[in-house]
């Protein structure tokens, strides 16, 4: 599993396990109801990825539009706390 996306599955609190037959990998442990983990671990992806478009919004010639954008994003899927 992706290290980043392991961090966002601890955060969300998904139960991890060890896969024995891939070295060093973790998997979700899927034995249990994980419907606001899920919920989470989508807010964090997308939090994630608003993150690497405000960092990069410094190139875009018309920055009021892009961050109008991103904004616009985070209302619409009701996530709180970008870090920008």
């Amino acid at each position: 599993m992706n290290s980043k996306i392991e961090e966002f599955a601890i955060q969300s609190g998904f139960i991890l396990s060890k896969d024995k037959s891939v070295k060093g990998d973790s998997i979700v442990d899927w034995s249990s109801n994980y419907d606001n983990e899920l919920e989470t671990f989508a807010k964090l992806l997308i939090k994630e990825c608003l993150d690497l478009v405000y960092d990069e919004v410094q190139y875009i010639t018309d920055y009021t539009r892009a961050t109008d954008m991103c904004w616009r994003i985070q209302e619409q899927l009701k996530i709180d706390n970008i870090n920008k």
